[in-house]
């Protein structure tokens, strides 16, 4: 008996022993195995580091495409720039022989169109004239495009001030695509900036087309969130054609300062003007018009189908008139005896 308890425990022992060497050899197979492919640990961080990284540079994108679509735009034919907000480019939209004009302000996801800027001669003499013209229009509109509205109606008035000018806010109700419009005159130019009171394409599917009060409230909600972006617009306008002193043939002018290229295209046709080859100051000085108290200067681009000269310049009280071509930046005088243009100097 005693020989098969030891027989017994030596059985066991081996048992013991054999288990832990099966345990130890698979454990070694196991880890061997989860070195050569990696612990899942590690395969997942990978992914999870990439997909982090994704999310910075999408969120440095937005950034940066903030920063880009946050720009000024500068009309130089009209004198003035403002502020193009973020998500919205431009695009000239007058006529072809002043396309300048119309400035439409747009979305850049789809192009939708939600803000302009609008330049025209004035017959009025203040912002209160035109108001009270615009105001009779409006009583006279019953329909639009054929079909029957309700008269439109000016909801609000308030007096502002656009860079030194005194202007009106406008807040204009069941007039189609004109929402609010902030206006003011300067130098015999009416200047019209205006929301069209259109939405988001989300935003409009949220409004259904019902006349709840929820709906209502909503719609007042996005029509002031874009009539704020209108006047953070206006807010922005700055004239840029701002009158300076130029000294002109030996006379001191008050004139309108005119920039292209970075240059002060004024200045630089007095300084041309100063060669006696091309007899600039005598045509100044024979001419009756000439006042010597000021010197009238109109610019203005040429019909984009007029390749040869994109941009003219106008003495209008001297009979002098120079164009520019932008490509070369060559100036020329126009009038000659031949009645070809004559070169007279570099723009730069």
């Amino acid at each position: 008996m005693k020989n098969q308890k030891v027989g017994t425990s030596l059985g066991t022992i081996v048992l013991v022993i054999i288990a832990i060497t099966v345990g130890a050899f698979a454990w070694m197979v196991i880890k061997n195995r989860e070195v050569a492919e990696g612990p899942q640990s590690v395969a997942v961080q990978p992914k999870l580091v990439e997909k982090s990284q994704e999310q910075q540079i999408q969120g440095e994108n937005k950034t940066e495409e903030t920063i880009e679509s946050s720009s000024s735009y500068e009309n130089t034919s009209y004198g003035y720039s403002i502020y193009i907000p973020a998500d919205f480019d431009f695009k000239t939209a007058g006529p072809k022989e002043d396309e300048d004009s119309l400035i439409r302000i747009r979305l850049k996801q789809d192009g939708t169109e939600f803000f302009s800027v609008y330049v025209e001669k004035s017959k009025f003499k203040n912002v209160d004239e035109w108001l009270n013209d615009y105001q009779n229009k409006l009583k006279q509109i019953n329909s639009y495009e054929g079909v029957e509205i309700n008269t439109p109606t000016i909801l609000s008035k308030e007096k502002t001030n656009i860079d030194g000018v005194e202007a009106k806010k406008i807040v204009v109700y069941n007039m189609p695509y004109t929402d609010y419009l902030i206006v003011f005159i300067k130098d015999k130019f009416i200047y019209k900036l205006s929301y069209n009171g259109l939405f988001l394409s989300n935003e409009t599917n949220l409004l259904g087309g019902q006349q709840s009060a929820i709906e209502k409230k909503l719609r007042s909600e996005f029509q002031l969130k874009y009539r704020e972006q209108l006047n953070k617009i206006g807010e922005s306008f700055k004239f840029t054609n701002k009158m300076e002193d130029v000294n002109f043939c030996g006379k001191t002018y008050k004139t309108e300062r005119i920039i292209l290229s970075d240059v002060d295209v004024i200045k630089k046709i007095a300084a041309l003007s100063q060669n006696n080859k091309f007899r600039i100051c005598e045509n100044i000085i024979t001419n009756t018009n000439s006042t010597g108290e000021n010197l009238p200067v109109k610019f203005y681009k040429q019909n984009p189908t007029d390749a040869d000269y994109k941009d003219s310049v106008y003495f209008l009280n001297i009979l002098l008139q120079f164009k520019i071509d932008l490509k070369t930046n060559n100036i020329f005088i126009l009038g000659g005896f031949d009645g070809e243009p004559t070169f007279v100097g570099k723009l730069k």
